[in-house]
């Protein structure tokens, strides 16, 4: 599902092309982790260029290209991701199966820890 994933530039199109308009942008981090692996994005450029327009955040880790793991059971930095998101911003965990309900809780506890919920 590789090309449903804008790239930093289209982003930005999109934003200015709607300039003024009720819209803003939803940062997943493992999207972004998955695009900065394949050296497409760098995760804390996209954060740090757009995050005055993140309305919300689809929270899940990553393993290199395979995301929607449960927080903590993979690379990302989420201290990066705590200190680049604004203050409000909707946060919504993504959890793909296999992941059990004792791994979704333990990825609620990570978030909690990492002050991000």
């Amino acid at each position: 599902h590789l090309h449903e994933f804008p790239l930093g530039e289209e982003i930005g199109r999109i934003l200015e092309e709607f300039s003024g308009a009720p819209i803003g942008y939803w940062h997943d981090v493992g999207h972004a982790h998955v695009l900065e692996t394949l050296g497409a994005v760098k995760h804390r450029e996209l954060l740090e260029r757009y995050c005055q327009r993140i309305v919300g955040v689809h929270l899940h880790d990553a393993d290199g290209l395979k995301d929607h793991l449960p927080p903590g059971k993979g690379s990302i930095d989420f201290d990066m991701v705590r200190d680049l998101l604004p203050e409000g911003v909707v946060k919504v965990m993504e959890i793909h199966p296999p992941a059990t309900k004792g791994e979704i809780i333990e990825g609620l506890e990570f978030l909690k820890q990492k002050g991000i919920l």
